[in-house]
């Protein structure tokens, strides 16, 4: 079963690097529900893995001058605080919980994704800065709870978050997600690692995996049209939420 990890994790790494959403997203169900890895090892294992990944991301957006790193630094306070408490219930709750959670979070997450190809967008060349970021601070305390609870990095709800309500350019929002995943899963991460619920064998071939999904990604990105993809990830995504529900609830 473990080495069946690898080809999972690649797929999961490539689907998430596809549309800028991490991993986790499909990770997780595809660990708890074809793998047989039990819900709160796989929700550890997904952290570990969108960590490393998302801080290597993170990196190469940087040096792009892409990142909004004062307001990261800003928000990661909060999607820190909010996976602490996610990853505390996570570790204490049973799988129908955290199975009925994800079910809401991927039709949300399908929903925006569909939504992103109607509503007109904005302004690609990332000089705009955010305005009034307090308006996000629960909304962040959400996304790191639902972080630490599910697995996830944040991004569904941080990109939608600092694009929408705070204005940030699609591009600048992505990057400076993925500067805040890499803190926020991390920090929950720690909790699953100290609790004893994670394999590292499979937590170290989950890495290399999406890892190696998000590096196929970045070679592939131009050459498929971001609305077919949306589409098909938006059906892919009510696809795992419905098979996780039917599996844990």
């Amino acid at each position: 079963m473990r080495l069946w990890v690898l080809p999972v994790a690649i797929f999961a790494g490539l689907l998430g690097g596809l549309l800028g959403l991490g991993g986790g997203i499909i990770l997780v169900p595809a660990l708890s529900t074809a793998l047989g890895v039990p819900l709160p090892e796989a929700v550890g294992t997904s952290l570990i893995a969108v960590s490393a990944t998302s801080i290597s991301s993170s990196i190469a957006y940087i040096r792009q001058r892409l990142t909004d790193v004062e307001l990261g630094i800003t928000l990661v306070a909060w999607t820190s605080i909010g996976a602490v408490i996610g990853g505390m219930v996570g570790l204490r709750a049973g799988a129908p919980l955290i199975a009925a959670v994800f079910l809401l979070l991927a039709f949300y997450t399908a929903y925006v994704l569909l939504q992103r190809h109607v509503l007109p967008h904005k302004a690609e060349d990332g000089a705009e800065k955010p305005t009034r970021p307090r308006l996000a601070y629960p909304l962040m305390l959400v996304s790191g709870a639902l972080s630490g609870l599910l697995g996830i990095g944040g991004g569904p709800v941080n990109v939608p978050v600092m694009n929408i309500l705070l204005g940030l350019p699609m591009k600048r929002a992505v990057a400076t997600s993925s500067f805040m995943v890499g803190v926020t899963a991390a920090t929950g991460g720690i909790l699953y690692l100290r609790s004893g619920r994670i394999d590292p064998l499979v937590a170290g071939l989950a890495v290399v995996g999406v890892a190696i999904g998000a590096q196929i990604a970045g070679l592939v990105q131009k050459r498929i049209s971001t609305r077919v993809l949306s589409l098909i990830f938006a059906v892919v995504l009510v696809a795992v939420g419905i098979q996780m529900a039917v599996t844990h609830l």
